[in-house]
Formats: structure tokens, sequence, C-alpha cells
């Protein structure tokens, strides 16, 4: 095995020539590459570009994924944008166009964050229906690859910010004066009040304002039911009434983020664990959505 050739980001084989002179490839979704098919000698290791990068849009922070989209975050759209020479970074409110880029969601603009040569940021609307729903980018110079450029988003199920250590997923979480961050080595205690990060929760009161943070004054609450309990099994299919219910004293969007939702519960005075799994219902419980994930738990101090 040797390697064939180097791009700034991984490329992904997709295909051999019939007498296996060439390979076809796909570049990764970095800020240099973004996704264009090359064709590779195999002797020289020499690449020639086939098709041009297409713009692809991602959730921020994620891999290139199938389409999923959580309303009211931000979005990035990997892409050749030549016409831009450099990073703007743009001010809140954010502007439905920037440097000539316009990016369109089922026919409406949607505000737009900061354009590079490579990547637009953009808030995907709160009002993002049930279906899939079609995005267009418009602006200078996007007609070098011979693919409109018009992709299909659907609204992601609600989720909570989560990160792996061995085998456990665990919650985003702050401790109660959001000093510090809620891990294995700095648990919560039995009693305490924590902050939990998720997204996709739904609908809040008041409608938040498009391409602004959520602000501390108005908060802005989630109108659908949330209930939050420790305990239960990995696999959930009911809400079950003897899990250890958790008081929930705010749900709604983080205050100083864009789209990001904040639930504050207090964890029962008779839970510990070395992880505990909490597991919160939105909507009703006929027919609403789950979400779970871990917590170390300490009892209180004396």
């Amino acid at each position: 095995l040797r390697r064939l050739t180097n791009f700034p980001a991984d490329g992904l084989l997709k295909a051999m020539s019939g007498d296996g002179r060439f390979v076809f490839a796909i570049t990764g979704y970095d800020n240099h590459s973004s996704g264009r098919l090359v064709r590779i000698d195999v002797a020289s290791g020499e690449w020639t570009e086939v098709i041009p990068s297409t713009p692809t849009p991602i959730p921020d922070g994620e891999p290139p994924g199938n389409g999923w989209s959580w309303p009211g975050t931000l979005a990035i759209l990997w892409g050749d944008f030549r016409s831009v020479q450099e990073t703007i970074e743009a001010q809140q409110p954010f502007p439905t166009s920037l440097a000539g880029i316009e990016i369109l969601i089922n026919g409406d603009p949607a505000p737009i964050a900061s354009v590079s040569p490579n990547t637009v940021r953009f808030q995907i609307p709160w009002d993002l229906p049930a279906g899939f729903s079609e995005l267009e980018v418009h602006g200078p110079l996007l007609n070098t690859s011979p693919f409109e450029v018009v992709m299909r988003m659907l609204p992601a199920p609600p989720e909570f910010f989560l990160w792996l250590e061995g085998k456990f997923r665990f919650i985003e979480a702050a401790h109660e004066g959001f000093d510090q961050r809620v891990s294995p080595a700095n648990p919560a205690r039995s009693g305490e009040i924590v902050h939990l990060y998720a997204r996709g929760l739904g609908p809040v009161s008041p409608a938040p304002p498009p391409g602004e943070s959520a602000s501390s004054d108005p908060l802005y609450r989630l109108t659908l039911p949330l209930v939050c309990g420790f305990g239960g099994a990995d696999t959930v299919d009911t809400w079950s009434p003897i899990w250890n219910r958790a008081d929930i004293l705010f749900a709604g969007l983080a205050p100083g983020m864009m789209g990001i939702y904040q639930i504050d519960l207090r964890i029962p005075a008779t839970i510990i664990g070395n992880p505990a799994k909490l597991t919160c219902l939105t909507g009703d419980p006929a027919s609403g959505k789950w979400l779970s994930g871990y917590i170390t738990i300490k009892a209180a101090a004396n």
C-alpha cells in the first residue's frame, strides 16, 4: 500500500478507471478543498480537478451529514466563494446579504453571520417546516460547478450537546454558578442546580428575532411541556412515573447564544451516580421527543 497523493483534507476514493490508471476521489471538507471531484494518476500521483467545489451545508461544528438541521442554529456552507477575498464578519442583527452572497431557504433569505473564500455561516430559520426544505445559494462566481446549488434540509430531533468519555456520553452542563463544567472529575452534587445545553427543543415565547443571539431580558421560554428524570433503561420507549423527577427552573434559549437551549434543573437530593442517566421528554408524552445523556453526581457535602 502507498499513498497516492495529498490533499489539505483527506479524500474519499470513489472509483477506479477500467484500466487501473486513474482513481477518482472526493476531497474532504475543510477551508481549502471543500468537496471537489478529482482524478488522480496512479503512477505519478498528480491530480486534476474534474468537478469544482459545489457548496454543501452542514451544522456548525459538525461533519457533513444527511441534511439534518436544527432550527435557529448557525450552519456552515462549504464551497468555493472565490469572489470573497477575506473573511468578513457581520454585526448583529445579521444581514440577509453579505459580500454579494445570498442564501434562500424555501425562497426566504436567511441571516448571514460571516463569509470567507471557502465558507458562509448562516442561521437556519426558526420556522423551518417539518418536511424537507430547499436551500439555494446566489452570488458572483458560483457558476463554476455544473450542479445547481440546491440542497434539501430536514429539521432534526432534539438532542443534548454530548461529549464522550469511556463508554458514556455526558451532557454538556455547567455548575450552578456557571463557573465550571460538570464532568467525572468535577461532578455535580445532589440537590445542586445545573445548567444543561441542548438544541432542537422547539418553539419559544416570545418568538426570537432572526439574526440575533437570545437575550436575558426578556427570556425566551420553551412553550412545549418538558419533563426530566433520572433513571430508566438505556432504550426509552415510554415515560415511567417511578423515575426520579427533576425540578425544572428554566427551559428556553440560552442567553447570549444563537439557537442553543438551556435547561436549568435541580438534581434530586436522593440522586447519586457514577454516572447517572438523565432523560427528558419534550412535548406530549404520547407523541413527544426524547433526549438523554449522563451526568456524574456525588452526594452533597454535609
